[in-house]
């Protein structure tokens, strides 16, 4: 009797062991994935090297089919030539969303209107579509996948996600946010130096700008910050003074539009153009302790 009851307990054990290593495994492999939107679930995997100095990236994004009919993805090209199948599409088309925020580079594209079919592919029921490459120095995709891939700043930790919006035969419109990997570039785990600031206020008087950027975002002085006008006008913001949270700049207008105004707008965004000297990083700790 005795040992009858110690198998049975020692069987529960087992199961109850058994069972927390699968739930544990699941919950895992769940985490590789974004939420789930129409039947579709879609996961990052970003591997960074540093060698000698330079990083490189192994970049991983997949399109899994979570429900239980086949899913069959369009990619809408608006210009003949590439992409020429799916793959090629989900690889140019696919954003990434990090912290700090950053911005991607952007150009104008053109090309002759598409005649020929758009790429597709059906994915089936707990089958994933994937795509992968390799990228170097401070952008995770080609320098030419303009509006897609950010360029980091600076060196730092980021958290980055991808996003997309994919399209369905019957013309639904499916949008995905992957999970989130980290990235180190110029390996480092510090805190990277923030790339976006926002105009918190202006003084037409002074003729200054309020940047919503301080010395605890890694800010200082000389810090330049490009704000855009009506392409291709804008203004160039200059950082004069650091505090913990905001900072001041002086702006110069870029372009040739007469009439933009002489300083940018309230919550323009404005993004982070050229570093300040190593001097001034010092000199902000100092500033850190004003307060305003």
């Amino acid at each position: 009797m005795r040992t009858a009851r110690y198998a049975i307990i020692a069987a529960g054990m087992i199961f109850v062991v058994l069972s927390l290593g699968m739930q544990s495994e699941s919950t895992a492999k769940s985490s590789l994935l974004g939420p789930e939107v129409s039947g579709l679930r879609m996961g990052l995997r970003i591997i960074t090297r540093n060698i000698e100095g330079k990083d490189t990236y192994d970049v991983r994004v997949c399109i899994r089919n979570t429900s239980s009919t086949p899913i069959t993805l369009v990619g809408r090209a608006p210009y003949e030539g590439k992409p020429d199948n799916y793959a090629e599409w989900l690889k140019a088309k696919a954003c990434f969303v990090t912290f700090p925020e950053i911005l991607p580079p952007t150009a104008q594209t053109a090309g002759p209107v598409r005649t020929s079919p758009n790429p597709q592919t059906t994915i089936s029921p707990g089958e994933e579509f994937t795509v992968s490459w390799s990228s170097h120095g401070r952008y995770l995709k080609r320098e030419d996948y303009y509006s897609t891939t950010p360029y980091f700043p600076s060196d730092g930790l980021y958290g980055v996600r991808a996003r997309i919006s994919l399209q369905t035969s019957e013309g639904r419109e499916i949008p995905l946010y992957s999970n989130e990997e980290a990235v180190s570039v110029g390996g480092s785990v510090a805190l990277p130096k923030h790339g976006v600031a926002y105009v918190v206020h202006r003084d037409e008087e002074k003729q200054q700008v309020t940047l919503s950027l301080g010395s605890h975002h890694r800010i200082v002085k000389g810090d330049q910050f490009h704000i855009m006008g009506r392409f291709p006008s804008g203004w160039m913001l200059t950082v004069t003074e650091v505090y913990p949270h905001v900072s001041l700049g002086t702006e110069k207008r870029t372009g040739d539009d007469k009439d933009m105004e002489p300083l940018p707008p309230a919550n323009a965004k404005a993004q982070l153009w050229e570093f300040g000297s190593e001097s001034a990083v010092r000199e902000s700790s100092v500033e850190e302790a004003k307060p305003i």
